[in-house]
């Protein structure tokens, strides 16, 4: 199993000023869809196949790779 984490700048310097609120959607919408994220054609496939109060799961292809994530979204 792998666990990941990271920590990227919000509204840098000469760049649109977003909200709390609208990193959050995206970060949501990233989540639930990498393929919007990632570069053309390296996610094939990424669908929800389950989700709790607490985590979904998501099932996706990425460089040809077969994943099955589980993901869960604190704030």
């Amino acid at each position: 199993m792998i666990y990941s984490t990271a920590t990227v700048p919000v509204n840098p310097e000469g760049e649109a000023e977003l909200t709390r609120a609208q990193v959050w959607a995206g970060l949501e919408l990233k989540a639930r869809d990498a393929r919007e994220f990632l570069p053309p054609g390296l996610c094939t496939r990424c669908e929800v196949v389950e989700e709790s109060a607490t985590h979904f799961v998501r099932e996706a292809t990425i460089a040809g790779i077969d994943l099955s994530e589980i993901i869960t979204l604190e704030r």
